[in-house]
């Protein structure tokens, strides 16, 4: 049996993390764009530095994300922050434990929430 190595792994999970951010532009609701936002996306603290566990990768960072999907910074922030605000209430996983090998198969939250965990994102 073979084995992928460490830097083959994240090569195939930063690919499909850009394969999920353009499929941004098709998906059929706003909870299933957060969730490929959410699965392949992750944001730098305010200097600048992204900080995961060793061995984590694969999600690329906001302004690649914008880049590829078509979108600001502030769009594509604001779609985690929305997606994260239904986790801290139990409606899906944090961004933060999805990969992007989870963008067609993490939970959905409720559609009827999603009015008010954009707002909350503002």
């Amino acid at each position: 049996m073979k084995t992928i190595s460490q830097g083959a792994r994240q090569a195939i999970s930063s690919t499909t993390a850009q394969q999920n951010l353009y499929q941004t532009h098709t998906a059929a609701t706003e909870w299933e764009r957060a969730r490929l936002i959410a699965c392949s996306v992750e944001k730098a603290s305010s200097q600048g530095v992204v900080i995961r566990p060793l061995g984590d990768a694969g999600k690329v960072m906001t302004h690649e994300a914008a880049e590829h999907a078509g979108a600001t910074v502030g769009m594509i922030e604001r779609y985690l922050k929305t997606w994260n605000y239904a986790a801290m209430n139990g409606h899906c996983d944090s961004s933060g434990a999805l990969r992007p090998e989870d963008g067609q198969t993490a939970r959905l939250p409720d559609e009827d929430t999603w009015n008010m965990y954009w707002g909350q994102s503002e």
